[in-house]
C-alpha cells in the first residue's frame, strides 16, 4: 500500500471518538457563539471548533484514563 494506511475501529473506539472529539468540536461551536458579541451566530467557524476540540482533548483524555483506570 503506497502511502495509505487502513484503520479499523470497533464499536467502542468509534463511541470514544464521538465522545472525545466530535462532542468537543460541537462544544467549540457553542463556545464560539456564546463568546461572539451578538451571541446569535458562530462567527469563527470550523477552524475555531477544531482548535477548541484539540485544545481540550488531551486534558479530558488524561482525566478519563485516571477515572477509569486505563
Amino acid at each position: 500500500m503506497d502511502g495509505y494506511f487502513e484503520c479499523r475501529f470497533d464499536e467502542n473506539a468509534v463511541r470514544g471518538y464521538q465522545l472525545l472529539h466530535i462532542l468537543l468540536h460541537e462544544l467549540g461551536h457553542h463556545h464560539d457563539r456564546m463568546t461572539t458579541r451578538t451571541r446569535k451566530e458562530s462567527s469563527r467557524g470550523e477552524k475555531y471548533a477544531e482548535e477548541y476540540a484539540r485544545d481540550y482533548e488531551a486534558s479530558i483524555w488524561q482525566a478519563y484514563q485516571k477515572a477509569f483506570g486505563l
